[in-house]
């Protein structure tokens, strides 16, 4: 019966190791995803930002080819901000910091 408890604990200790390492795997890449979040956002404003002045150039009018690019640039745009909202709504430490200072306004 010892024997049992023995190799029953040896296994429980090896699935708690590998699960630790797996979760600390997981958490340096959703670190470094939200580190780089910021750079992404970044980007994708100033490609919005050019996208509405191209858009709002006269010598483009008429273009269906541009005007096609356009259109599936923007929603490049806007599928971009989505998931960039999802994944800023990962980001724990902001949400624990934003918290005492809505508290604070009310």
């Amino acid at each position: 019966m010892s024997i049992f408890f023995i190799l029953f604990f040896i296994g429980s200790l090896s699935l708690n190791v590998v699960l630790v390492w797996y979760i600390i795997k997981l958490l340096t890449k959703l670190f470094f995803i939200q580190e780089n979040m910021e750079g992404l956002i970044s980007l994708n404003q100033n490609f919005g930002d050019h996208l509405k002045e191209l858009n709002e150039l006269e010598m483009y009018y008429g273009d269906e080819t541009l005007n096609g690019l356009l259109k599936h640039s923007k929603y490049v745009v806007e599928q971009i901000d989505v998931y960039a909202e999802i994944l800023s709504g990962l980001d724990v430490a902001e949400d624990a910091e934003e918290q005492p200072e809505e508290e604070e306004q009310e």
